[in-house]
């Protein structure tokens, strides 16, 4: 599903694609990349093939993405693209990592 320009944030608005359908959306889906690296290790030219696209890890996974502005990275784009991943763990264990620029 398409968010639409007028409810993503500037840093989202080039990647808001939350539930994407093509190879095209995935380009452009934080949760279809974020999942790809997660269940495969990384993100090649292959995560976007069929086969690959409607891996069934994958798609599962993405629907435990939750995708939030932070408003002092949001601020700071363009001229910086940066992002934080945190991860809940099954147990409970919170993992956190900011990425400064891509």
């Amino acid at each position: 599903m398409h968010r639409g320009p007028g409810r993503c944030q500037r840093a989202l608005g080039i990647a808001c694609y939350d539930r994407s359908a093509t190879a095209n959306e995935a380009r452009f889906s934080l949760h279809y990349v974020v999942a790809t690296a997660l269940t495969h290790g990384s993100v090649r030219l292959a995560a976007y093939e069929p086969a690959q696209l409607d891996d069934v890890r994958t798609r599962e996974l993405m629907t435990r993405i939750d995708v939030r502005v932070d408003p002092a990275i949001d601020a700071a784009f363009p001229g910086r693209r940066a992002a934080r991943v945190e991860i809940t763990t099954h147990d409970g264990v919170k993992l956190v990592h900011l990425q400064p620029d891509r």
